[in-house]
């Protein structure tokens, strides 16, 4: 084991930057569309990640906590997954397309449906094979075919803007950008771990990891219920309002996720030997806390322009009201995917799927009460009190599996951070918003070392993992 320690930071960090940069562009090119073809997109989306969540069963994050314990059963763990994966796949692209296109009628509507669905089930392969590289701590090895697959899908988007082919278009690249992922990341593990053994029953493979697909969906069900009760109760322009809200706002945690997945075999090392996890958490929340409370202050203060520019057009200003309202949960969910991670090595995933549900559940009846009131922004409110309380529940029980830690105090020095960067960028606003972007990152980065959130000890910590 010791010759696989290192670089999962590294290598999942440009994982998920490839995977953000290249969602935001595809996003990016919708938006220039008009709202309306964005809300269907974003309504697209969420329902086809509900699909794809449902369908994984949580198996990427079980594969990686598993493999990470017992490296030398990886082919044995994925044969199953990956047929169970199969199977659910394939119930789903029977199942769905028609409701989808009984929900949304229109020119294109089967073709839509089948173009997504069939691309989350790809994605899901994908993932699950990158579950198993991650716990091998070879993640790099799953490097080459998010490069290539998510390469493809922006070149999609972009050839269907430019040749006027539509939201058929952009999905078109979609379906086979996961794909190509998906097989690329089939040749580099049948390279890694030989020919896979038959699969075994797929009924104790689905049993142990269905509290991670639970708590998936649910989490992800309550992000998604903002853009279904959007649809249900408004309309598409509502929709890509608060669509092209979440595309600045709800992207920038996975930068957390990453870190935390990566440390995710050295968490359950740690349960396992029976040591603290103290200093570990603190380790990981000192610098993501400060970057989350840059971010997080620095949008606010950029607010309008930001939606004007990024949305392409003046019709983009009606999402200022949400994503003011989205860019403080930054630090809660920073610190909730390392606090959820932290849940998940100690196997207590139990407490963290009743806490998703009864989330799940709180976000969209407030969501059903609000919704018609406040549209758009209503939907950024209720995300905004179901994750704190979600936070809270996270704090509150990994307290009591590591001891105190300084939360507040992490919290408190990233807060003195971000007001420093956002006087700054209020000071440089006659300057233009390229301007005050460039004098952020700078000025953040200052305030981040000055006030201890980024140390270079940290940094050496992570690159570790």
């Amino acid at each position: 084991m010791s010759s696989l320690r290192g670089g999962n930071v590294s290598a999942l960090g440009t994982i998920r930057a490839t995977q953000l940069l290249t969602g935001l562009g595809v996003q990016l090119v919708v938006a220039r569309m008009g709202l309306e073809a964005l809300g269907t997109y974003g309504w697209l989306m969420a329902v086809s990640t509900l699909a794809s969540t449902a369908v994984g069963l949580g198996l990427p994050l079980w594969l990686s906590r598993e493999v990470a314990h017992d490296p030398e059963r990886a082919p044995a763990l994925l044969a199953p997954s990956l047929r169970l994966i199969g199977l659910l796949g394939t119930l789903a692209m029977l199942l769905l397309p028609p409701l989808l296109v009984w929900r949304a009628p229109g020119p294109g509507a089967w073709t839509l449906a089948v173009l997504a669905i069939g691309s989350m089930v790809g994605m899901q392969g994908a993932r699950a094979l990158g579950g198993v590289f991650s716990g091998l701590r070879e993640a790099k090895l799953e490097v080459p075919g998010v490069l290539a697959g998510r390469l493809l899908t922006l070149a999609g988007a972009l050839v269907a803007f430019a040749l006027d082919l539509g939201l058929v278009g952009v999905f078109i690249g979609t379906l086979a950008g996961a794909w190509l992922d998906a097989g690329v990341a089939w040749l580099v593990a049948h390279r890694r771990l030989g020919a896979l053994p038959a699969s075994g029953p797929l009924a104790p493979v689905a049993r142990a990891s269905a509290p991670y697909g639970v708590n998936l969906f649910a989490g992800i069900f309550y992000l998604s219920a903002d853009i279904l009760v959007l649809k249900e109760l408004r309309d598409d322009t509502e929709v890509g309002a608060y669509q092209l809200a979440a595309v600045i706002a709800l992207q920038l945690p996975a930068l957390a996720q990453v870190v935390s997945h990566a440390a995710l075999p050295k968490m359950t090392e740690c349960v396992r030997a029976d040591t603290t996890l103290m200093p570990l958490v603190t380790t990981l929340l000192r610098p993501l806390l400060g970057v989350a409370w840059v971010l997080a202050i620095g949008g606010l203060v950029v607010v309008l322009p930001l939606v004007v520019w990024v949305g392409g057009s003046a019709e983009s200003i009606a999402a200022a009201g949400p994503l003011a309202l989205l860019l403080p949960l930054l630090p809660v969910r920073f610190a909730n995917a390392v606090l959820g991670t932290v849940i998940t090595a100690a196997n207590l995933q139990p407490y963290r799927t009743r806490a998703a549900v009864v989330a799940a559940v709180g976000n969209l009846l407030a969501n059903m009460m609000l919704v018609p009131w406040l549209g758009a922004t209503g939907a950024a409110f209720t995300t905004l009190l179901t994750e704190l309380a979600l936070g809270v529940w996270f704090a509150i029980l990994t307290g009591y599996l590591v001891g105190p830690y300084p939360l507040l105090r992490l919290h408190l020095r990233g807060i003195l951070a971000g007001a420093a960067m956002g006087t700054v960028v209020v000071w440089c606003a006659p300057l233009g918003l390229v301007v005050q972007l460039f004098t952020g990152v700078v000025a953040g980065t200052g305030a981040l070392v000055i006030t201890g959130s980024l140390r270079r000890s940290d940094i050496a910590a992570l690159r570790a993992l």
